[in-house]
């Protein structure tokens, strides 16, 4: 491949003022790739230099095709791992960061010891808003920065990559690390404005406007349109406004917190009505939190589940299809919040569900049973082992993020179009209210044990009632069969047992954004019978 070039004008190429400049240009850049790269063969080492001047000046054509030659070239891991990093780096100069990204991560897998392909990927997962992603391979580049122990890394690189993880750590409301990135960033860096401004957002996300505000003036001395900027980026975590710092709805903790919001939607004189219909609830608040922080056995959504030792990843009986781990519930963690005494005082629960692309069950066919698991442990927690998630599960993409759980008890209103709340005699106008104020109360989050449901579509109760009495509710000729007269009767002993939200920051989406309710009989729930359970998908 290299005989046009020849040994003679390599070492001519090798030994000009030019080339030379080049060179020195890429080991400063690249030396752990660049400097064992065909250290043996000085016509591949032309080629290399060659391709990498044009990626420079963004000589697309000329550069990839210089890549292309040195196929063939590579005989030793050196080569051929800095061939897959500089195809990255050609395909980040022709702007396809998504191939780029594919060829630095194939190039870790091989060499997991240079910062650069990780802090790139990291950057890019960072900007397309991949949380979850960006900071894992931020924390890699951070391992790579701090085992260089040659005293040569550049301290604004270490600094900058802490400062970069510790803004991740803040959107993803994870703020005692986020303090810790940004104090080893300040050691590895006093000056730094781009520090100051995740110092910024930092206090902002814990709700300390005067600190965050002093820091966005601070950043700002690097220019007038620096600090507008920050300044903007503080008010937007502060009211709320900025898509990571949603502020919460309206949460009811009391039933005069619930005849205070009636007041304010001109619906007292309904009070006595709608407060007869009020549930205890159980919200359940997510933090993005790393699976591997997690102590096994703790409340969680996403990640992998921890089940007993002897009990295997559970798949769909009908199909085999592997399920996706929804979340695990400790009982032992709920029993601060008053559940009535409806919920068991210890034990784990966890929800699988059937996420692959010809699944998803409605909940509207009796076969849809096996769609779903829900599964009670009582036993030890030194008897619980984290799962690895089964490779076709992996391959899928049906693996979700992971985050902690925390509950927070309040009271629900029902939705009008349930038995609850279709007993409460409302005029038009004062619909149009209630409707109004129920949104409220729903922004602030459709995670939650026990109450009522958050109902897109239709009342549920019936449909659990029929479903499980084997009536397909999806099939036109079943829906024209008459479940009885006494339905609504029947239909009263399900109860809310858990909804769980479409959690877009952990890749959980159900529908068209929509939740899952797992509905279950009372005396079933009082029992601890979980296999009676009933899943109900809705979207709009």
């Amino acid at each position: 491949m290299f005989e046009k070039i020849g040994d003679r004008m390599a070492k001519k190429a090798l030994e000009s003022s030019a080339f030379q400049q080049s060179l020195q240009a890429h080991r400063k850049a690249f030396g752990p790739v660049f400097e064992p790269a065909f250290a043996n063969n000085a016509s591949a080492r032309v080629h290399l230099v060659n391709a990498l001047n044009k990626i420079s000046r963004r000589d697309i054509t000329g550069e990839y095709s210089l890549l292309e030659k040195l196929e063939d070239a590579c005989k030793t891991d050196a080569d051929s791992e800095a061939l897959l990093f500089f195809k990255g780096l050609a395909h980040e100069a022709a702007g396809d960061m998504d191939e780029a990204v594919r060829f630095y991560l194939e190039f870790t897998e091989h060499n997991n010891g240079y910062y650069l392909p990780y802090l790139k990927a990291a950057r890019y997962a960072h900007k397309t808003s991949n949380l979850e992603r960006a900071a894992q391979a931020y924390q890699e580049a951070i391992r790579c920065l701090e085992k260089d122990t040659s005293g040569s890394q550049d301290p604004e690189i270490l600094a900058s990559a802490y400062t970069h993880y510790a803004a991740c750590l803040v959107l993803a409301h994870r703020y005692d690390p986020a303090a810790e990135m940004l104090k080893k960033s300040r050691e590895a860096l006093t000056e730094s404005t781009e520090r100051i401004v995740v110092e910024a957002m930092l206090h902002a996300a814990s709700g300390d406007a005067r600190q965050a505000l002093a820091l966005a003036e601070e950043a700002g001395k690097t220019s007038p349109e620096y600090k507008n900027r920050t300044v903007q980026l503080v008010r937007s975590i502060l009211d709320g406004t900025h898509p990571c710092f949603k502020k919460d709805g309206k949460i009811l903790k009391t039933p005069n917190d619930a005849q205070a919001l009636l007041a304010d939607y001109g619906l007292q004189a309904r009070s006595e009505q709608i407060l007869s219909q009020l549930k205890r609830s159980i919200r359940m608040e997510l933090a993005s939190q790393e699976d591997g922080d997690l102590p096994v056995g703790v409340s969680k959504m996403g990640g992998l589940p921890d089940l007993p030792r002897d009990v295997d990843w559970f798949r769909r009986d009908s199909t085999g299809v592997c399920l996706s781990f929804v979340c695990q519930i400790n009982f032992a963690e709920v029993q601060a919040c008053s559940a009535e005494g409806k919920l068991p005082d210890r034990g784990i629960l966890y929800f699988f569900y059937d996420c692959s692309m010809d699944g998803m069950p409605w909940g509207f066919d009796p076969e849809d049973a096996d769609g779903k698991v829900l599964y009670y442990y009582d036993g030890e927690l030194s008897n619980l082992a984290r799962k690895e998630a089964p490779e076709d599960l992996e391959r899928d993409g049906s693996v979700f993020t992971s985050a902690k759980i925390r509950f927070e008890e309040a009271l629900d209103l029902p939705d009008l179009d349930s038995p609850a709340g279709e007993a409460i005699d409302l005029s038009e106008d004062e619909v149009d209210a209630y409707i109004e104020m129920l949104d409220e109360l729903t922004e602030a989050g459709g995670n939650k044990l026990l109450g009522h449901a958050d109902i897109i579509q239709s009342a549920m109760e019936p449909e659990c009632e029929m479903v499980t009495g084997r009536l397909n509710r999806g099939n036109s000729r079943s829906r024209r069969t008459d479940p009885g007269e006494d339905l609504d009767e029947r239909a009263s002993r399900w109860s809310l047992l858990l909804q769980v939200e479409s959690n877009e920051e952990l890749g959980m989406m159900w529908g068209d954004c929509g939740r899952l309710y797992l509905w279950i009989p009372e005396d079933d729930l009082a029992a601890k019978n979980f296999d009676a359970s009933w899943l109900i998908l809705q979207c709009t």
